[in-house]
């Protein structure tokens, strides 16, 4: 078997792992792009909740009411503290998975150049013995020689 055909099998898998890389990287691409925008809901609603609670406190509130308004707008800040840890994470993931991706990518391309390299070594290869099969035949004419039996006209 020729030496590209091997390394094509190669250069196969190397492929399907760049494309399984693409894959995980868009993934958590979807998932920190959904956690950004789950952080961004919270940050709105704390904003509206905050707003409301100082908005009520300055025309009189019962101190019960206030007080359960700011534990609620409490609680926002926790989740939203949670949900930025949250993209934090994605965040490193997708860098992660990027780096992942571009060395896939980068082993693919290579072994897509070594497969072309010799494709065209054994391209040449061929030709240069077809070239000198070519050769020799006519030499043989020429020399009155045994003619091989392919060679009848």
């Amino acid at each position: 078997m020729k030496k590209s055909k091997r390394l094509t099998k190669v250069l196969d898998v190397a492929v399907d792992h760049e494309r399984d890389a693409a894959n995980d990287l868009a993934e958590s691409q979807r998932e920190l792009d959904a956690r950004r925008n789950q952080l961004d809901e919270l940050r709105s609603l704390h904003e509206e909740y905050t707003r409301q609670v100082q908005a009520k406190g300055e025309n009189g509130l019962d101190a019960g009411t206030l007080r359960d308004y700011w534990s609620f707008v409490d609680r926002l800040s926790k989740a939203l503290t949670q949900q930025r840890q949250s993209v934090d994470q994605s965040e490193k993931l997708v860098s992660s998975k990027r780096d992942q991706w571009w060395k896939r990518r980068a082993h693919a391309k290579a072994m897509e150049e070594l497969v072309g390299r010799h494709r065209r070594h054994e391209r040449r290869r061929t030709v240069r013995q077809f070239e000198d099969d070519a050769e020799e035949r006519n030499n043989r004419r020429r020399a009155g020689g045994p003619h091989d039996p392919a060679e009848t006209d």
